[in-house]
């Protein structure tokens, strides 16, 4: 299974990008950046929903709010301790057309954010890689699409995130 439809967004698999970046490229993003919640939401036309509950040790680091190309809110929490992050990310749904996200990974499966339709993506499953892997779920809730992505951060801890939402 390469993609799941989770009935007005299709959810897929990208490859893995390679470390090459370009260097002096024109950035094509306006943003601006908070340190809470409350002080974004007044920057965005999205209802931002932290999530209720974080893993123990986690901490919000930041909250970035994307205007152009188009509007994103990116929530962005880690653990110093242990190492490990955690990102949420929420976009308006487009209600005029079908939505394709793609997410990398190596293996994509379904599951439920509560009884919420949800594609589960896993990068570095069952392989050998550098530091610890990442688990992103993504879901559809009202008219906003939603995308966890832990790093170092056990799955059924990231469904807790989701479910808190």
């Amino acid at each position: 299974m390469d993609t799941i439809d989770l009935g007005t967004v299709i959810v897929g698999l990208a490859a893995v990008p390679s470390q090459h970046k370009a260097h002096g490229a024109p950035s094509r993003f306006v943003s601006s950046t908070f340190t809470s919640v409350s002080e974004a939401a007044s920057h965005t036309p999205i209802d931002l929903k932290p999530p209720a509950y974080l893993p123990d040790g986690v901490r919000l680091l930041d909250v970035s709010v994307l205007r152009e190309p188009r509007d994103l809110a990116v929530v962005t929490y880690e653990d110093q301790v242990r190492g490990t992050s955690l990102v949420v990310v929420m976009s308006p749904l487009d209600m005029q057309a079908k939505q394709t996200h793609l997410s990398v990974g190596d293996a994509i499966e379904e599951a439920t954010v509560g009884s919420l339709p949800a594609a589960l993506i896993e990068l570095g499953a069952g392989k050998q890689r550098n530091g610890p892997g990442q688990t992103t779920l993504v879901w559809v809730k009202g008219d906003t699409v939603y995308q966890a992505i832990g790093v170092g951060i056990a799955r059924s801890e990231l469904l807790k995130v989701a479910e808190s939402i």
